[in-house]
């Protein structure tokens, strides 16, 4: 099968989850739509938050990333802003930089301790932060796999699936997870996934392609992979204030980090519209031709929605 541009599957899968990486805490259909339109976002919010939660103003004439939420009576269309788009208010000079989470080096044994003792267990003693994370996404998966694997055997008719035993299925179902995991969580750790994730790992991926096949797979990977990296994100945490107070490096100033909360219910409707807007990226994206698809099937017909209109929250 012929996906986005003649590209294989496995490469247009791996630059999404690339994408998705960054914004693990936001639900699937949210991260395929800020892919398909931002991929190289790393922190993603909505206005008020950044102007208020962040100091940082939104960048006059700046476009908005569309996100459908569809949890009224009628979706609507609502917009976040990468912090590429964004300025530190001159008002708020004094505060600390917005930085992303990472690791630095000393921080690997503590992570490694911590992605052991949450998701393996085995008491094996480990020094490779990439290969206990490979590790961790094993028990991970498989603890996760029943309820995923029991919605795909109902939802997998008209896809190439459909013919599959639950044997078969489960497998498919469980590499193609696994690696999209693996691969999700060591991007965001800053590794290159591409030299440890194998592609075979996703050689069925291309098998997961009506909406609904799509969406099972798209969340089960998203969910997983945001309870690995709120473990690591934990952990870096608790380094950082144990490395503050042992310093004793204290300013008075609160430290600000980019977290929104977990994943926002964003409605059955949104979440199928999502599924829709990832097939139109992975098997026939052309421009923005997938989201011009959505915003008309939302009901959204005024292409002006589509630009945020910001200038009025904008000094």
């Amino acid at each position: 099968m012929k996906s986005s541009g003649s590209l294989p599957a496995r490469i247009i899968i791996r630059a999404f989850l690339h994408s998705a990486a960054y914004q693990y805490k936001y639900p699937f259909a949210d991260q395929v739509l800020i892919h398909a339109q931002r991929p190289t976002a790393t922190a993603c919010a909505e206005i008020n938050l950044w102007n208020t939660h962040f100091g940082r103003w939104v960048k006059r004439g700046a476009t908005g990333i569309a996100l459908i939420d569809g949890r009224g009576d009628r979706p609507y269309l609502r917009y976040v802003f990468d912090v590429r788009d964004t300025h530190i208010r001159e008002d708020r000079m004094d505060n600390p930089p917005f930085e992303l989470w990472r690791i630095k080096p000393e921080y690997i044994p503590d992570v490694i301790e911590a992605v052991q003792n949450r998701f393996i267990g085995d008491g094996t003693a480990r020094s490779s932060l990439s290969d206990t994370v490979v590790d961790a996404t094993i028990p991970l998966c498989t603890d996760n796999l029943a309820d995923y694997l029991q919605e795909l055997m109902q939802e997998r008719e008209g896809s190439f699936l459909e013919e599959l035993d639950e044997d078969n299925l489960r497998i498919r179902l469980f590499v193609t997870l696994q690696a999209g995991v693996a691969y999700t969580v060591l991007t965001r750790l800053g590794f290159h996934a591409d030299d440890i994730v194998q592609s075979d790992g996703f050689e069925w991926v291309h098998e997961f392609n009506t909406p609904a096949t799509a969406n099972i797979l798209g969340a089960a990977t998203s969910d997983i992979s945001e309870i690995c990296l709120r473990e690591i994100e934990r952990a870096v945490r608790g380094v950082e204030r144990s490395i503050r107070e042992t310093n004793r490096t204290f300013d008075g100033q609160t430290e600000i980090e980019y977290n929104d909360g977990g994943k926002k219910e964003i409605g059955i409707f949104a979440a199928a519209l999502g599924a829709i807007a990832f097939l139109f990226l992975f098997f026939a994206r052309t421009d923005n031709m997938w989201l011009y698809v959505v915003v008309n099937i939302v009901g959204l017909h005024n292409d002006a929605e589509i630009r945020a209109d910001i200038y009025s929250a904008v000094p």
